[in-house]
Parts: structure tokens; C-alpha cells; sequence
């Protein structure tokens, strides 16, 4: 598909996700429970209602050998098979554990799309036991985060990040996406949330879902363990103390 037929379809597209808001807490776990028990109309609600989670994320891989309307197909590829898997039982809001699909599916497309780059043996090495542990924890219902493969393989989290980044180019979004139904012509970065926005609905969601995560961490622990596990990472908002 042509480069112009692409950005017309994509404009529609993206300002179609506002006829599927973003789920709160309670509907999503109900729609999630019926989609776990076979209700086909209930797995299709929670994935249009999360597409604007695709969107963002395939803002980070877009580069010149592949397009931004490539990687959102991708990514939704990526999520329909979160919500083929996705386990409401374990708490999780979905799109916590569903992000893992999102990007394993948008590196793979970006990976296939790149020319032939050689990591040094040692990295690539360990680019491979991560990615096998990030697939091994999501098979798991577990969310693969990078603080906890850095620490099941022992390796500094700045390492992890950095491989899970590889490779990739940042690309400019000042294309237009065709015209509009009152004859106005959007841009990508007019429909597309800039990632520096504090206001984002979906950081503000994966927030707060990692949020509820730690909670039910933070449950298990003595009183003890929690009070200095809040002060020494500033978890109750104030300037974090050091170890002494």
C-alpha cells in the first residue's frame, strides 16, 4: 500500500478510538472474566477499548524502513494475543500484562524490517536470555517488567533497557493524514499523544496499574518491611531517605 493511501486510512482510524474509551477498573474485570469463559463480544471489547495502548507504544518504533500504520497492525497482533491468554483472576489490569504482547510484537516487526546489524557476541547473548525470560513470565500470567528480569539474571536494569531498545531510529510525524469530513487536514502529531504529555489517559492507566501491582506486593510484607521500603523509595510521594 502506497505511502498516501496508508495516512488516509490511519486518519479515520485514530480518530475512531474515541468511540472506544478506556474501561475502569470494574467494567474491565467483568468483561475480562466473560472473555476468559469464552464470550467472543467480550474479548473484542477489551481490545478496541485498549487500541489507544498500541498507538503510543508503536510511536517508539516507527523509522523510515517501516510505518507507523505497519506497526499499530502489528501491535494489535500483539494484543489480541493478550487477550487470548490474559488470566483476570490474577488481579492485573489488563493492559499491565498485555503490554509485553504489544512490544514483543512491534520489536519483532522492527527486528524484521532492519538491515543486518551484528551485536557483540556477549550482548546478543544476553538479549536472547532476556527475551526468553520476558516470553517465559508472560506465558507465566506474570508481568515481565524490567526490574524483574534484571534482577532473576542478575545484570544492571541500564542493561536490560538498553537491549530492549535495540534497534530502532525515531521518526518525524508531520505527515498529513488526509482531510477531514470538514475538509481540515490533520496531521500524526496533532492526532498521536505526545509522549511528553503529563496527561496522558494511558500513562495515567499503566500507572496506576503498576500501582495497584505494588500494593498487592507491598500486602505481603511486615509492617516493618513496608515502612522502610516506602521511605527508602519515596512510595508515600515524599523525597526518598537514604539506606542510613
Amino acid at each position: 500500500m502506497a505511502q498516501d493511501d496508508r495516512q488516509n486510512v490511519l486518519g479515520p482510524y485514530l480518530r475512531d478510538l474515541d468511540r472506544h474509551p478506556v474501561m475502569e477498573r470494574e467494567e474491565e474485570a467483568e468483561c475480562a472474566r466473560r472473555a476468559a469463559a469464552g464470550d467472543q463480544a467480550a474479548r473484542d471489547k477489551l481490545v478496541t477499548s485498549n487500541l489507544r495502548f498500541v498507538i503510543s507504544r508503536a510511536k517508539r518504533y516507527a523509522n523510515s524502513r517501516i510505518s507507523l500504520s505497519d506497526l499499530i497492525g502489528e501491535g494489535n497482533l500483539g494484543l489480541l494475543q493478550a487477550a487470548q491468554r490474559f488470566e483476570p483472576e490474577r488481579g492485573y489490569r489488563f493492559i499491565t500484562y498485555a503490554i509485553f504482547w504489544i512490544e514483543q510484537a512491534l520489536r519483532r516487526a522492527r527486528y524484521e524490517s532492519a538491515p543486518m546489524l551484528r551485536l557483540p557476541v556477549r550482548k546478543a547473548r544476553l538479549l536472547r536470555r532476556i527475551r526468553d525470560l520476558e516470553l517465559e513470565l508472560a506465558e507465566r500470567g506474570e508481568v515481565p517488567t524490567k526490574a524483574v528480569i534484571a534482577e532473576r539474571l542478575q545484570v544492571p536494569l541500564a542493561q536490560v533497557s538498553e537491549l530492549l531498545l535495540y534497534p530502532g531510529e525515531p521518526a518525524a510525524l508531520d505527515a498529513s493524514l488526509g482531510a477531514n469530513p470538514d475538509g481540515t487536514s490533520d496531521s500524526m502529531a496533532s492526532i498521536v499523544a505526545d509522549v511528553h504529555d503529563e496527561a496522558r489517559p494511558d500513562l495515567e492507566l499503566e500507572t496506576t496499574a503498576l500501582q495497584d501491582s505494588l500494593r498487592r506486593a507491598m500486602a505481603k510484607l511486615s509492617e516493618r518491611e513496608k515502612q522502610i521500603l516506602t521511605v527508602r523509595y519515596g512510595l508515600d510521594g515524599k523525597q526518598p531517605r537514604s539506606l542510613e
